[in-house]
């Protein structure tokens, strides 16, 4: 009868999404059903009507980091896809799982995202080169090519764990330093942000800059504050055309440029001691050395272009992970018996006394499928755009070159359509012997690190990072929540939540380790 019950309440919200939710009978791209002559015109993809110019940016401003619940409600009200014009973006959003995989499949050798304005002018006026995050075309290929093996093949990721494990374990010192007498932990946030910064320059520096120390030097804090300031500002100015920018935001603008001022700065630092400290020596062949030596040594990549590569990567893999990293705590606090599952398998693949391994970690799928399921609620990258390389048709709709198409991820990941009890957080739903009769998500309705050859390339090192941090601490805390709502979701370049998500650490007892 439960079961009864509840595929009728699903069939209620289906209806509610009539209109919305279509899954493909005309909506092949790029097929022989249709020729882009003869499909609707672009023009005729519905819209909401906004103002000149700054089209619908005063409803995106009235709400500001709510453009993922604004984006919902327009495909409710418009239906699967629409065009979202705002400020410089004008955009076509998609839902349809099926048109998704089409347009994606079709992106070409040199996939385009959605360019960023504000980061471009930035290169412009200082005249620094582009990274594998903002080149497109051959450039992009070219470096991509040659950051691609240290960041994304396994074995390469795996070598980062014994770093990462050590951060980890200073981090978790900090955390049991600082909780206050009921085990609650102030501000996870920023201490979060710090742990995830420390992890990712440990990998790309190769030295320790400090950030998750009970004393931090004034040249790290300024490091600290200029990624945070440089994510912060690039939400408040990125709607405007630079020119527009600087003129209405001066004050945004000028900490914007003087964050990125700092990062490079940093950048160029490092990657000047380690070419300093390789010419000093003779590496021999089959050598294993660090990221920087690794792009040093390549000598594929300008200098120019390796401190813009660092500067990128570090910017990118900071907010994405330690705001993943809140979600999943709440969600394990709350869910106790997620925990519970989540320890028991972390006792059979880890031995006592013991810290986790890429070895253990292999064993150890429904740690996997908790962060899977954290992100489908709550995907950090808000959305997947791509640029179109040919003229396609899209459900129906002609979307000619250069046009945008856009798929927010945290509406795909609510869809009825495509998961049993949407907004229940069930990580059994990525296990496939756990998974209820006919449950098989599409791939195309969860890509929280994007698709093709431009995904994340951050990807395999955000999950150690996230897998390892999770271990460690369950190994040492029971985590318990604390009275708390549920989180307030704000999108800016990334989802975090609007208050920090806090969390209990108990000390497990010693027959318990």
């Amino acid at each position: 009868m439960a079961h009864l019950i509840r595929r009728v309440s699903q069939y209620r919200t289906l209806q509610v999404w009539a209109g919305c939710v279509r899954f493909r009978s005309t909506a092949e791209v790029g097929s022989d059903r249709y020729e882009f002559g003869s499909a609707k015109p672009f023009v005729d993809i519905p819209y909401k009507k906004g103002y000149p110019i700054i089209n619908n940016m005063p409803e995106f401003l009235r709400r500001p980091g709510k453009g993922h619940e604004i984006i919902w409600s327009r495909h409710q009200q418009l239906g699967p896809i629409f065009r979202e014009k705002t400020g410089v973006f004008d955009t076509v959003m998609i839902t349809d799982v099926e048109a998704i995989g089409d347009f994606l499949r079709q992106e070409g050798k040199y996939p385009m995202r959605t360019k960023i304005q504000v980061w471009d002018q930035y290169r412009k006026d200082s005249g620094e080169s582009d990274g594998v995050l903002t080149a497109d075309g051959p450039e992009w290929q070219r470096m991509r090519s040659v950051v691609d093996k240290p960041l994304m093949k396994i074995k390469a990721v795996e070598s980062y764990a014994d770093d990462f494990n050590i951060v980890t374990a200073e981090f978790l010192d900090r955390l049991a330093r600082i909780r206050g007498p009921d085990g609650d932990v102030q501000n996870l946030d920023v201490e979060l942000f710090n742990w995830s910064l420390e992890s990712i320059c440990t990998l790309l520096y190769n030295k320790r800059m400090g950030c998750v120390s009970d004393t931090r030097s004034p040249d790290n804090e300024q490091f600290v504050k200029a990624v945070r300031s440089m994510l912060e500002t690039t939400v408040d100015i990125a709607v405007f055309p630079p020119w527009l920018a600087k003129i209405l935001r001066p004050s945004k603008y000028r900490e914007f440029t003087q964050s990125w001022d700092t990062v490079f700065r940093v950048a160029r630092q490092s990657v000047d001691e380690a070419l300093v400290n390789l010419r000093s020596r003779t590496v021999s062949e089959g050598e294993e050395v660090g990221f920087l030596e690794y792009l040093l040594l390549k000598d594929t990549l300008s200098k120019n272009e390796i401190y813009a590569n660092v500067t990128e990567l570090n910017s990118a893999a900071v907010d994405t992970t330690s705001n993943t990293l809140q979600f999943i705590l709440y969600e394990i606090t709350k869910n106790q018996d997620v925990q519970k599952k989540m320890r028991e398998e972390l006792e059979r693949s880890v031995p006592p006394g013991e810290i986790p391994t890429p070895v253990h970690l292999r064993t150890m799928p429904y740690l996997k499928a908790v962060i899977k399921e954290t992100l489908r609620l709550y995907p950090v990258g808000s959305f997947v755009g791509r640029v179109a390389q040919e003229d396609v048709v899209l459900m129906g709709y002609q979307v000619p070159k250069g046009k945008m198409v856009t798929v927010s991820l945290y509406v795909t990941g609510r869809l009825p359509s495509m998961y049993d009890d949407p907004l229940t957080f069930r990580p059994e739903r990525w296990l496939r012997e756990s998974r209820k009769d006919g449950e098989k998500p599409s791939p195309f309705s969860h890509l929280p690190f994007g698709f093709g050859p431009r995904m994340c390339i951050g990807r395999r090192v955000a999950e150690l990072e996230m897998q390892l941090l999770i271990s460690q601490m369950l190994q040492r805390f029971d985590l318990e929540p604390c009275d708390q709502p549920p989180p307030d979701l704000l999108q800016f370049v990334v989802t975090r939540p609007k208050d920090p998500v806090k969390v209990k650490l108990v000390d497990r007892q010693p027959s318990t380790l």
